[in-house]
């Protein structure tokens, strides 16, 4: 998380900290959900991001598309395929 995006995680732990000291509840956790977005964002990870998001539409399509693109590439390497699998 290095750059741009570390420097903004780092600027919001700081403000988030102010705020727990201010006991400014709602700040405080308005700013660590921009936290989790911010190292969500950094990673380049999209299921993690939409897990971030709270975005179930966004989650299901990256991981059916993650789960897709494994099944092809261990199906190849063992040389299966899915009516293999059916009784």
């Amino acid at each position: 998380m290095a750059g741009v995006s570390g420097a903004r995680c780092l600027s919001l732990h700081f403000e988030m900290l102010a705020a727990f000291e201010r006991q400014d509840r709602l700040a405080y956790f308005k700013l660590n959900q921009a936290i989790h977005r911010a190292i969500a964002a950094a990673a380049h990870n999209a299921p993690l991001a939409a897990l971030t998001a709270r975005d179930g539409t966004a989650l299901a399509r990256t991981l059916r598309a993650h789960l897709g693109s494994t099944w092809t590439k261990v199906s190849e390497t063992l040389k299966i395929d899915a009516s293999d699998l059916r009784p």
